[in-house]
C-alpha cells in the first residue's frame, strides 16, 4: 500500500472532527503497518481514540511512540494529551508525563498547570501535590 502522508493526516483530522474513533484507530494502525510516521496532533488523536475505545493495546503502542518521539510534540500537543488524560482513569497521567520528561521533553508552566489539573480533577490529590513539588524543583511556578 502506498500512502500519501498528507492525505492520511487529513483523513485522521476528518475522522476526529466527526468523532469516528474506530476510524482514527484504524488509520493510525494502517500508517504504522506501512511504516509511515505518525506525529504530533495525529499521535494525540490516536491516543484519544485508544482512551475512548478502551483499547489498551493501542494506548500502550501510542504511549511508547509518544515517549520515543517526544521532540516532535508541540506545547499544544502535550496540553491536548494531558486534557485527554482528564477523561480516563486508565492512563496514569503523572507516569506518562514523567516518561515524557525522561525522554527530554521540556515543560513550561502551562503544562504544569494542565498536569496538576488532570490529577486534581481525577481525585489524585497526593499525585497533584507531588507534581507541584517536582515542578517547583525544576524552577517552574505552576
Amino acid at each position: 500500500v502506498n500512502f500519501n502522508l498528507k492525505t492520511m493526516f487529513n483523513l485522521i483530522k476528518m475522522a476526529v472532527a466527526v468523532e469516528k474513533w474506530p476510524d482514527v484507530r484504524q488509520l493510525y494502525l494502517d500508517m504504522q503497518a506501512a511504516g509511515a510516521p505518525v506525529m504530533g496532533s495525529s499521535l494525540v488523536d490516536a491516543f484519544k481514540a485508544g482512551v475512548l475505545l478502551k483499547d489498551s493495546a493501542l494506548l500502550e503502542q501510542v504511549q511508547t511512540q509518544l515517549v520515543r518521539d517526544v521532540h516532535n510534540l508541540t506545547e499544544v500537543d502535550v496540553s491536548k494529551l494531558l486534557t485527554v488524560c482528564k477523561t480516563t482513569s486508565s492512563v496514569d497521567a503523572l507516569a506518562l508525563y514523567r516518561s515524557l520528561l525522561a525522554a527530554g521533553f521540556t515543560p513550561n508552566p502551562m503544562h504544569c498547570n494542565a498536569l496538576i489539573s488532570v490529577l486534581a480533577t481525577s481525585g489524585h490529590w497526593d499525585a497533584a501535590v507531588e507534581a507541584f513539588e517536582e515542578m517547583k524543583d525544576r524552577g517552574l511556578e505552576p
